[in-house]
C-alpha cells in the first residue's frame, strides 16, 4: 500500500508505504487508511482534508465506491470502502482502477490533450489498458474495462507455456527463476545476484536492465514478454485506432532498445494506414506513488463536477 497526502496542485506533502506480511483483509486495509488519515490530520492541523482518493485493482463501482471483486486476493468481494471512509471522516471519497489512476498521473504530467483519443497500457500484476475516448475515460460496466487476457491471444512461441504468466511481473519473475534453475550449475552463477533480489518489482526492473546489457536468459524472457505484449497492443490499436498509445506501469523503466523492439513488433502486426496514424510512446512517470498520485488527480477532477459530493463549493469559493 502506498499512502500519500497531496495538495490541490497534486504535490506530495507526505507519503508512507505499508508492506503486509500476508494478503490483508478489507478491515485491515481500512484500519491502515484510517490510521494514516488521523496521523496526517494531526501533522497538517492548519489544513483541511478535502477528501480521499483510492486506486485499487479489481472490479469496482466508481459511483458507489464499492470494490466488487479483487480476484487474486481472497476476501475482497462487495466491500463498500468508499462509503465507510466517507462516513468515518465526513469527507467525500472517490475510487478508480489503479491502472486508470496511473494513466491520470501520466497524462496530467505530460500535458497531453484529452481531446485526443488516448490509450495507456499499464504493466504490473497483470496488464490493463486505460481508454480515454472522446475526452472521457471509458470504464465499462464493472469499472475495469481494458483488461488483457493472455489466453485470448494468439502468440507463436515454442517456449511460451503460459501467456497469462508472461503478462505480469510475478509471472515474469517465476518464469525467469524456472529457466535459471534448469541451467547447468555452472551457468547459474551469472544469475544468482538477480535471484537474490527479494522484491518482485525490483527483480523485474533488474531483469529488464540485464536484458538490455545482453545477459542471455534475461534477454530471452523479455523477448517472450515483448512478443506476447505486442499481440495485445496491436489488437488494441487496430480496434480502437487511438492517436496516442503509451506503454507504462513498470515498463516505463524499459531501456530504449527493448522498447524499440516492442514497438517494431507491434507495427509489424498493423496495416500501414493504422500504423502511420498512431504515436506509440514509453511512459515517463515511474514513481512508486504513481497510482496514488493518479487517485488524487481523479478525486480533484471530480470534486467540482460531482454535484452530490460538492458540499465544499462554498468553502472553495472563499479560499
Amino acid at each position: 500500500m502506498h499512502l500519500v497526502t497531496a495538495d490541490l496542485t497534486g504535490r506530495v506533502l507526505h507519503e508512507k508505504r505499508i508492506i503486509h506480511a500476508a494478503m490483508p483483509l478489507p478491515d485491515e486495509v481500512l484500519r491502515s487508511i484510517s490510521d494514516y488519515v488521523v496521523r496526517v490530520r494531526k501533522e497538517f492541523a492548519d489544513q483541511r482534508l478535502l477528501g480521499i482518493g483510492i486506486a485499487t485493482p479489481g472490479f469496482l463501482d466508481p459511483d458507489s465506491g464499492d470494490i466488487l471483486l479483487i480476484g487474486r486476493v481472497p476476501g475482497w468481494q462487495n466491500f463498500p470502502i468508499g462509503s465507510r471512509l466517507s462516513m468515518q471522516f465526513g469527507a467525500p471519497t472517490r475510487i478508480a482502477n489503479d491502472i486508470d489512476c496511473m494513466a491520470f498521473a501520466e497524462f496530467q504530467a505530460s500535458g497531453v490533450s484529452f481531446d485526443r483519443n488516448l490509450v495507456y497500457v499499464g504493466f504490473d500484476e497483470g496488464v490493463k489498458a486505460s481508454l480515454f475516448l472522446n475526452g472521457e475515460l471509458y470504464k465499462g460496466a464493472l469499472g475495469n474495462a481494458g483488461l488483457i487476457a493472455g489466453n485470448l491471444l494468439h502468440v507463436e512461441a515454442d517456449d511460451l507455456q503460459d501467456k497469462q504468466a508472461v503478462l505480469s511481473i510475478h509471472g515474469i519473475v517465476e518464469i525467469f527463476s524456472s529457466k535459471v534453475n534448469s541451467l547447468p550449475t555452472g551457468e547459474q552463477r551469472a544469475y544468482q545476484p538477480l535471484l537474490a533480489i527479494e522484491d518482485p518489482r525490483e527483480r523485474f526492473e533488474t531483469i529488464l536492465r540485464s536484458a538490455a546489457a545482453g545477459l542471455p536468459l534475461c534477454h530471452a524472457v523479455v523477448q517472450l514478454m515483448n512478443q506476447t505484449l505486442a499481440a495485445a497492443i496491436a489488437n488494441l490499436i487496430f480496434i480502437i485506432q487511438p492517436d496516442v498509445f503509451v506503454v507504462g506501469g513498470l515498463l516505463a523503466v524499459m531501456p530504449a532498445d527493448l522498447f524499440a523492439d516492442l514497438e517494431a513488433r507491434v507495427r509489424v502486426f498493423l496495416p500501414r494506414l493504422v500504423s502511420h496514424k498512431v504515436m506509440i510512446q514509453l511512459g515517463t512517470r515511474t514513481s512508486p506513488n504513481l497510482a496514488a498520485l493518479g487517485a488524487a488527480h481523479y478525486f480533484l477532477d471530480h470534486l467540482l463536477i460531482d454535484q452530490e459530493e460538492s458540499q465544499l463549493l462554498p468553502y472553495l469559493s472563499r479560499s
